[in-house]
């Protein structure tokens, strides 16, 4: 049989070649039906048989479900949840605040001598020492603290140093968080004064065989009365950050287990500080003393007066307000790094500025109420903090899908938008390869734990109709990274649909 060949220019071999790279510019479109049928298919899955998961794929303009596999029930979000606190803080706040800690005296200035105490007062604000703006570091904060006071003419104060968090509760954790997690970064708590994202660096020297002790070389910053118990060993050199790290708020006792890759110099593992603002009080004291102010007294917070039953001056005088960076950066960035420090502080901050009370019951109380107003059925909604972290915390996949499309029926939902991560782009999402048309853009926050993959978000896959989705999946733990690239999988379905 003769085999007849397209001649270069014909109609179907032109045809043909732009069918293929409309193919590639436009993946093949998947109709709300198929997009079902695939959940039906993942749901009975070997891999999903054994999960709690749910999905919901909803289109913005009329609500309308296109698509879902256990929309209402109630799962653990992880950093997903964030959004349910974001969005109200940018509406209640508003994305223009900024944070304000106030350099405070109480008594009188004579002779360079200040016959009284110096305050500190916080607001709450996650950024203040942060290394993540250049203006809000420990050494820019403490530099602007000591020229104020030498410009006031106080060489001596003749009381001493006192750091107020009375803006918030005493409690920097709430109920529902894992031992296993409150001595590491990440899970910090909030403070009324929170100083240097609650962080504290160890600095390991592992040895030079697998087993063998890794040697702790440094503390950064130096905490006074740290007391550390190192249990921690040297692994493969491919095993990564295997320490945890045990103490809670307040306890300046730390114990350090698991182990550090082998092959390293030196390797850093993040812990939280056991009282942030005692420790920025402590790290200004000395600052101060160096430049010489000092100080009759030792540094103290405003809790340590409380504890004794004493109270402290209301009678103060301002010399300077340290503002924030702008709270809609702060989102930004509670979005793309995934801050739970940043995202908890917002909470009590709602919970402050509805409820008078700057808690995480009161912040609860006032997100609820948010999402209430907003239309949102919240009563099987579960929350015990504003991050995530808690396993104790439940929503449902339709609840929030439910607040994506909120934010997308705002009056001016772009701005806040622009805050979560975008797929090939921005910070977890940047490797995501997804396959939307041309001009198609996906715009999501994704929640992660051991047992826990989750993402919300929003696709305009640009053929005139947003949706909004969200999918969650509650696991064993096994198979990690065939769930991550299942929940990948689904999410490049619900892009290329055409509804």
């Amino acid at each position: 049989m003769k085999r007849v060949f397209n001649r270069p220019g014909s109609f179907p071999a032109v045809f043909s070649f732009l069918v293929f790279l409309l193919s590639l510019i436009f993946p093949h479109p998947v109709s709300s039906q198929k997009l079902q049928s695939s959940l039906n298919q993942i749901d009975t899955s070997i891999l999903f048989r054994s999960a709690s998961w749910g999905v919901v794929v909803m289109r913005v303009s009329d609500g309308k479900i296109l698509a879902a596999i256990n929309k209402d029930k109630v799962l653990i979000p992880a950093s997903s949840l964030k959004i349910a606190v974001t969005f109200p803080a940018w509406k209640i706040i508003g994305p223009d605040h900024r944070f304000e800690t106030t350099l405070q005296y109480d008594g009188g200035i004579l002779d360079s001598v200040l016959h009284g105490n110096i305050y500190i007062k916080g607001e709450g604000d996650p950024t203040l020492g942060s290394w993540r703006f250049p203006y809000t570091n420990a050494d820019s904060i403490f530099a602007r603290i000591n020229r104020v006071l030498q410009s006031a003419g106080i060489r001596h104060v003749n009381g001493g140093l006192i750091i107020d968090t009375d803006v918030f509760d005493d409690q920097p954790i709430p109920s529902g968080w894992l031992w296993d997690d409150i001595g590491n970064y990440y899970a910090g708590g909030v403070s009324g004064l929170n100083f240097r994202e609650n962080q504290l660096d160890f600095v390991f020297n592992p040895g030079k065989a697998t087993g063998e002790p890794a040697r702790l070389a440094k503390v950064d910053p130096a905490v006074q009365g740290l007391n550390l118990e190192n249990k921690v060993v040297t692994g493969t050199a491919t095993s990564g950050d295997q320490v945890i790290i045990y103490g809670g708020p307040y306890d300046y006792h730390r114990v350090l287990e698991g182990s550090v890759p082998l092959g390293k110099k030196e390797f850093t593992v993040k812990g939280s500080m056991p009282d942030p603002a005692c420790q920025m009080g402590q790290m200004l004291y000395n600052y101060l003393i160096i430049n010489n102010i000092t100080f009759l007294a030792e540094p103290v917070t405003s809790s340590m007066h409380h504890a004794l039953g004493q109270r402290i001056s209301a009678n103060r005088k301002v010399l300077d307000s340290i503002r924030s960076p702008l709270l809609g950066d702060i989102i930004k960035l509670t979005h793309e790094k995934s801050i739970n420090l940043y995202a908890d502080c917002l909470l009590k901050q709602l919970g402050r500025q509805k409820e008078r009370q700057g808690s995480y019951s009161s912040g609860i109380h006032a997100v609820k109420e948010f999402w209430e107003s907003m239309g949102l059925d919240v009563s099987t909604l579960v929350l015990n903090d504003g991050s995530g972290l808690s396993l104790s915390d439940r929503i449902s996949p339709f609840q929030l899908a439910s607040m994506m499309r909120a934010v997308m029926l705002d009056n001016t939902p772009g701005p806040y938008l622009q805050t979560l991560n975008l797929a090939g782009h921005t910070g977890d999402l940047k490797d995501m390869k997804v396959d939307l048309p041309a001009g198609g853009t996906l715009r999501a926050k994704t929640g992660y734990m051991k047992t826990v993959r989750s993402i919300v978000g929003v696709v305009d896959n640009g053929n005139g109709n947003t949706l909004v989705f969200c999918i969650m999946v509650n696991h064993s733990g096994a198979n990690n990274l065939e769930i991550k690239q299942k929940v990948i999988d689904i999410v490049n379905t619900i892009s290329r649909s055409m509804e």
